[in-house]
């Protein structure tokens, strides 16, 4: 029986005092150049109250269905840069590299940030900035480079030359008196504290995950794969308790810990999370590292197209055998008496923000608030790879879809929170009605209408209708319908324009209702079709996305 332990604090808890220390700017000696700079100016981190960064948990993303398994897809455009330059240097490269204080340096360039000009100074070995625009630009130098090494620590953990510290470092060059200096070449600089070994370990490694993935991959379907990788990984693994000496403890961290049987090293919760993840991306499986102050785990995208977590320290230390007590489970899942989300070990932080890096918007995908239901076989495809199981709309999506109402761009996305335009949602109705376009005009008669685009016979119809009119000769197509303007077009064309029974305090702004749509909002009321947000607001002049006019349509009789 193990005893079940809180576990160490993530390896990248350790790893913060290399990167937070070191940040220094590459020293080329002057005469070299014949010229005052370049120069040695020591770089140091931003203030976090001066950075906009938000702390406490994050529990929630906006864009759940974008999200990926990599922490690179949150990165701005130099943050990528930074991030695909630093994966780019091979274990060859670094091997090969000058030593210089312990590290080796790689020379390599980043667009944005080579021949990037910084307003200031350099005099006695610091850089001076000229006022507070080009102070932000130069903390913006240590911001993105830290955000790309911890992006790729977490989607990269194959890269064992990552675990010792990236000493990352810009080279200046000024003109004495210029006002202005820029910035030449970009360095990382590694340690290598396996001692020149990690490509082989490397090599190791990989062998045994793919072995995993081999024989998981034979399973039926994506639940008894992901569970056959989640046993194997527990049964040749055992919590490191204690470990004895400071090569052990770095491993523990390592998903090397977990995936080579029958070595000296066991791993901690790290070294299960990120063995998970590399097994799973052999699988194909979505899957992302998460911490808390003091733990990792994993998130999981199922074949549902819905977030869990899993949990394998937990499944690995709770008894001699492995178990699934925390096997894809919701975030509102009770686990040893509490949700998931509500244990200490749990409370997910965005390492950008326990770094001190600024990477706006959420990090982690919002996990189902209930455990993975196995069907005994994979769910069928979602229709639309932006549109989840969970999304409120998504029957009525899905409904909508089925009829022939709407289509995906070409992408095959459904974009759901995408305005809708005039255009479009004359398409729409068309479809709804069934209606034979090939009946009407390729053009519509409207002064803002030229030529004939792709919905001037949907226009057409709407207008010989009565269903959509336009104003002052202008049909205004590529302008998003407003709320009150759909329930306008429904009460044309499908609730035969009857008399509501009332017309007014429904909604907390009446008011802002326009008299020529207020018949219709009201109809479209009593029919239910439409209702007021949290507030009791209409919210008549907004504008109407893809998922509510779906909606809308769906709620017709």
């Amino acid at each position: 029986m193990k005893k079940h332990k809180k576990p160490l604090a993530p390896g990248w808890a350790r790893l913060t005092a290399v990167l937070l220390a070191l940040v220094t700017l590459w020293l080329v000696p002057a005469a070299a150049f014949g010229v005052e700079g370049p120069v040695t100016v020591q770089l140091e981190a931003p203030q976090l109250q001066d950075s906009g960064i938000a702390s406490g948990p994050v529990l929630a993303s906006p864009a759940n269905a974008q999200i990926d398994g990599s922490l690179y897809s949150r990165l701005n455009t130099r943050q990528k840069a930074c991030y695909n330059a630093l994966q780019d240097i091979s274990i060859d490269e670094i091997m090969s590299a000058p030593v210089e204080s312990g590290y080796r340096s790689v020379g390599v360039e980043v667009k944005g940030m080579t021949d990037l000009s910084l307003r200031g100074e350099i005099s006695g070995g610091s850089f001076y900035p000229a006022d507070s625009a080009a102070r932000q630009a130069y903390d913006a130098l240590y911001n993105d480079m830290h955000a790309a090494v911890i992006a790729l620590y977490y989607d990269r953990p194959d890269m064992l030359w990552l675990d010792g510290g990236v000493l990352y470092s810009v080279r200046l060059f000024g003109w004495s008196g210029s006002g202005s200096v820029t910035v030449e070449n970009v360095y990382y600089g590694f340690t290598l504290d396996y001692g020149g070994r990690e490509k082989r370990m490397r090599e190791e490694m990989m062998e045994h995950a793919q072995a995993i993935a081999d024989e998981a991959g034979r399973e039926p379907d994506t639940y008894s794969r992901l569970k056959k990788a989640h046993d194997l990984i527990a049964l040749r693994s055992k919590y490191n308790h204690t470990p004895k000496s400071e090569m052990e403890e770095m491993l523990t961290h390592s998903p090397y810990s977990a995936l080579v049987p029958d070595d000296p090293y066991e791993p901690v919760c790290d070294g299960y999370s990120k063995a998970m993840k590399l097994v799973c991306g052999l699988l194909d499986i979505p899957c992302l590292c998460v911490s808390s102050p003091t733990h990792m785990w994993n998130n999981i995208k199922m074949d549902d197209g819905l977030w869990y977590n899993l949990d394998l320290t937990w499944d690995d230390g709770l008894t001699s055998e492995p178990v699934d007590t925390y096997f894809l489970v919701g975030s509102h899942t009770v686990a040893q008496g509490k949700p998931f989300y509500q244990q200490e070990s749990h409370e997910e932080i965005s390492p950008f923000v326990e770094e001190g890096v600024n990477v706006p918007g959420a990090v982690y995908p919002t996990k189902n608030k209930e455990a993975y239901a196995y069907l005994g076989e994979d769910y069928p495809p979602t229709r639309f790879p932006d549109v989840t199981r969970d999304a409120w709309y998504y029957d009525a999506v899905e409904s909508a879809a089925q009829q022939g109402y709407f289509k995906g761009d070409e992408s095959g996305r459904f974009n759901p929170m995408k305005n809708i335009t005039r255009a479009e949602f004359a398409t729409v109705m068309a479809n709804r009605e069934g209606v034979d376009l090939e009946n009407y005009p390729g053009w519509a008669d409207f002064t803002d209408i030229q030529g004939r685009p792709w919905y001037s016979k949907a226009v057409a119809w709407a207008s010989a209708n009565g269903v959509m009119q336009g104003s002052g000769g202008a049909f205004r197509p590529v302008k998003n319908i407003s709320r009150q303007e759909m329930c306008v077009v429904l009460y044309n064309s499908v609730l035969g324009q009857a008399r509501p029974e009332k017309t007014w305090g429904a909604f907390a702004d009446d008011s802002a209702i326009a008299g020529w749509a207020r018949d219709a909002v009201y109809a479209c009321y009593e029919a239910g079709l439409v209702k007021g947000d949290q507030k009791g607001n209409f919210n008549p002049q907004a504008s109407a996305s893809r998922c509510e006019a779906a909606v809308m349509l769906d709620r017709l009789p």
